[in-house]
């Protein structure tokens, strides 16, 4: 198959012929600055800043699900233990407020 690729306004019908998987312009890294090939057009890493970016990102989005998990048991179980109480007062016959008659 051929792909083609739409070249200046709608109006004028400029069109040329281009491969599907054609090589990219040399980018600049955006953290040390060296000149890299991009495998696809909104990378913005070379691939040894690449590495270092994904694994920085990936421990912190691994902390961010620790610390969410971490906060769903610790409202789990306050939710349990005002359960269990109240459940304990209604097996002894207690009233839950003892102000009220």
């Amino acid at each position: 198959k051929i792909y083609y690729k739409f070249i200046g306004f709608v109006g004028e019908l400029h069109i040329t012929p281009t491969k599907r998987w054609t090589v990219l312009k040399p980018k600049n890294c955006t953290v040390c600055g060296v000149e890299y090939v991009p495998r696809s057009a909104i990378s913005k890493y070379c691939p040894e800043c690449r590495e270092k970016i994904r694994k920085a990102q990936g421990t912190e989005t691994k902390r961010r699900s620790r610390e969410r998990s971490r906060q769903v048991c610790i409202e789990l179980s306050a939710k349990n233990e005002r359960l269990r109480w109240i459940y304990e007062n209604i097996l002894l016959h207690r009233p839950i407020c003892p102000d009220v008659q």
